[in-house]
């Protein structure tokens, strides 16, 4: 997470995270921006979705205005489908590492 702070506080770009939120009982609808820490807002998916299908849905809201980043192929594919750029997460980890 202090990795991706500092990320989003070089780029200027706000990062979100999604982690499967199991039976938590809320929908990511619910808590769609997050908490924010440091410009990186953290959201969890519903009882009944998937981190992936988080991703996919605010990929096909944002389009080409945001970068998805997941080794995931389906969630690449997807994302990529819908005019949002696509970095596989090792990429994204080299891109990390370069901040230090």
């Amino acid at each position: 997470m202090e990795r991706l702070t500092r990320y989003s506080a070089l780029s200027g770009e706000p990062v979100v995270v999604v982690f499967d939120g199991g039976d938590s009982g809320n929908s990511s609808q619910e808590v769609s921006e997050g908490e924010p820490n440091g410009g990186v807002h953290i959201l969890f998916s519903g009882r009944d979705e998937t981190a992936d299908d988080v991703i996919l849905r605010l990929a096909e809201k944002l389009r080409e205005r945001c970068l998805v980043v997941s080794s995931d192929r389906a969630v690449q594919e997807g994302a990529g489908r819908v005019g949002a750029a696509v970095l596989y997460s090792g990429q994204f980890e080299a891109r990390l590492h370069s901040l230090s």
